[in-house]
C-alpha cells in the first residue's frame, strides 16, 4: 500500500507541473499576441487610406494626374489634378506623394541651372566643349560628354534623399533594345574611379528613348550609388563611345523621393507630431492616353484624426 501512495504522489505532482506550465505558456502568447496588435482607432485610419488611394487608381484618377504631371508644379501636385478631400472622411486629414515625377532635364531654357548651350559649365551641369544642348537637350557626338548633378525643380538643388543604389533613368533619342555606345557613371566631378561605371542598359520606353541603367553579370542586381544630400561625389557622367551622334533629353533617379511631389487634403501643411499617422503605399501602373505604358509609380499616404475641433 505504502508503494501505491507514492505512485499517487508523483502522479499528482507530475500533472500539476504540466497544468502550471500550461498556464504559462497560454498567459505568455495571449500577453504577447495582444501587445503586437494595433488597436482598432489605429487601423481605422490605415484602412480608409489604403481604400482611398485604391478608388484613385481604379477610377484612373492618379494616372490621369501624373500624365497631366508639369516641371512648373514644383513639389506639389496640384489639387486640380488629385484631390483626395473628394473622398476623405470630414474628420481625417491626409499627405500623399507619388514617386518619379520630377526629372533633371538638361535643355538649355534660358536659366543657367540646366546646361550651358554652347560648351562650358556652371554649377550644376559641365560639357565637352563641342557639346551643343537647345530646347531638344544636348547632343553628344563620338567621344563627347556630359556631367550633370542630380538638380531638381523647385529648389534646383542636387539633393539625394534616399542614400544607396538606385535605377538610373536615362532619356534619349535613341530606341534600340541597349545602348551600349553610351556610358554611365556616378562619381566625382574630375574621379578617374570606374568602379562606378556601366554601359549595360535596357529600354524602358521606346517612344521617348528612355533607358534603365544597372550593372550586368552582378547577383544580386548592382546598380548605381548615390550619396545622401547635395554630395560633389553624385555627378552623373554621360559619354558617347560610339559613331552616332546621341539627344540627351533628361536624366532621373528613379524611386529617390527627391523626384517625388506631393499633397495635402484641403486645409492642411504639415503632419502632426502629437497623434497617431497611419502610413501605407501603392504600386500604381500608368498607361498614356494612346495605350502605350508609361511606367511603375510608388503612392505613399500619411493619414490622422483630426481633433474634435477640425484642427
Amino acid at each position: 500500500m505504502e508503494i501505491k501512495r507514492k505512485g499517487i504522489i508523483f502522479a499528482l505532482d507530475a500533472a500539476l507541473a504540466v497544468s502550471v506550465v500550461i498556464i504559462i505558456l497560454i498567459n505568455s502568447s495571449y500577453y504577447f499576441s495582444t501587445s503586437s496588435k494595433e488597436s482598432l482607432s489605429q487601423l481605422q485610419p490605415v484602412r480608409i487610406g489604403s481604400d482611398i488611394m485604391a478608388l484613385l487608381d481604379f477610377s484612373g484618377d492618379i494616372n490621369s494626374a501624373i500624365l497631366q504631371d508639369s516641371e512648373d508644379d514644383g513639389d506639389t501636385i496640384p489639387q486640380a489634378n488629385l484631390n483626395v478631400s473628394a473622398y476623405l472622411p470630414k474628420n481625417y486629414a491626409m499627405k500623399y506623394a507619388i514617386t518619379d515625377m520630377k526629372e533633371t532635364r538638361t535643355i538649355d531654357s534660358g536659366d543657367s541651372t540646366y546646361c550651358p548651350p554652347d560648351g562650358g559649365e556652371n554649377d550644376n551641369c559641365k560639357t565637352d566643349t563641342d557639346v551643343r544642348c537647345d530646347e531638344f537637350g544636348c547632343t553628344l557626338d563620338q567621344d563627347e560628354w556630359l556631367k550633370i548633378k542630380p538638380i531638381t525643380e523647385p529648389t534646383q538643388q542636387a539633393n539625394i534623399i534616399n542614400q544607396g543604389e538606385h535605377f538610373v533613368i536615362v532619356s534619349t533619342d535613341q530606341s534600340t533594345v541597349t545602348l551600349p555606345t553610351l556610358n554611365l557613371k556616378v562619381a566625382h566631378f574630375d574621379e578617374s574611379n570606374d568602379q562606378n561605371l556601366t554601359n549595360s542598359s535596357s529600354i524602358f520606353d521606346k517612344d521617348i528613348g528612355s533607358y534603365f541603367y544597372y550593372f550586368a553579370a552582378t547577383n544580386p542586381l548592382r546598380l548605381p550609388y548615390f550619396e545622401a544630400g547635395p554630395s560633389d561625389n553624385n555627378w552623373i557622367i554621360l559619354e558617347n563611345t560610339g559613331t552616332t551622334p546621341i539627344q540627351i533629353k533628361w536624366v532621373r533617379i528613379a524611386g529617390d523621393e527627391s523626384y517625388s511631389r506631393s499633397a495635402f487634403s484641403s486645409g492642411e501643411s504639415s503632419i502632426p507630431q502629437d497623434r497617431f499617422i497611419g502610413t501605407g503605399e501603392r504600386f500604381v501602373t500608368v498607361v498614356e492616353s494612346d495605350g502605350d505604358f508609361e511606367g511603375y509609380h510608388l503612392v505613399r499616404y500619411w493619414i490622422w484624426l483630426k481633433t474634435a475641433g477640425g484642427s
